[in-house]
């Protein structure tokens, strides 16, 4: 939730922000609480969701895990974790892959997938290591900066570098279709 607020606001300062926070926070529903949001716990269901919390539970076969992820999904990679990483900071790639195919070993899914210019990329990725993305053709790609400027046929263009993309992305943008965030 914070995560959100901050890539979108591209700032860290959310007290003004926190009751609103707060809020969210106690409508959502939690699994631990048995997908009740803590607003709706009270006296008349207290006891029931404490037999739900504290008694033993029946253990179940384990299964081969589902296929989180369809072929042809757009998912985002995890950065690889490192000693005083914050959690407020970026914990997947601003680059986006497409699923190219599915397996499994030892009953885990695994993924292959490739790039926007469909090039493999190098290694299998777990589930838990890909985030999905739903991107579609009115989605809004983040600029880092402007590299060129020309006009062609009458319509202004811009040579872009957009954020977190390798230089193989850069692209000629129309002017028209760019917009200030700010």
């Amino acid at each position: 939730m914070l995560y959100r607020f901050f890539t979108r606001k591209r700032t860290y300062r959310y007290i003004n922000h926190l009751q609103e926070f707060v809020n969210t926070y106690n409508k959502t529903g939690h699994r631990s609480l048995g997908y009740m949001s803590p607003s709706q716990i009270n006296k008349k269901n207290e006891g029931k969701l404490w037999s739900f919390l504290y008694l033993q539970k029946s253990k179940s076969r384990s299964k081969a895990m589902k296929y989180k992820f369809k072929i042809g999904d757009f998912v985002r990679i995890s950065h690889a974790k490192k000693p005083f990483m914050r959690a407020y900071d970026e914990q997947f790639t601003p680059e986006i892959f497409k699923i190219r195919y599915r397996y499994r070993i030892q009953g885990f899914p695994l993924y292959k997938l490739i790039d926007f210019l469909d090039q493999s990329v190098k290694g299998s990725f777990y589930q838990y290591e890909l985030l999905r993305v739903y991107k579609d053709s009115n989605s809004l790609w983040l600029i880092e900066k402007v590299l060129k400027k020309r006009r062609r046929h009458g319509k202004t263009e811009m040579f872009v570098k957009f954020l977190g993309w390798d230089k193989r992305f850069n692209a000629w943008v129309p002017a028209k279709e760019i917009r200030n965030l700010n």
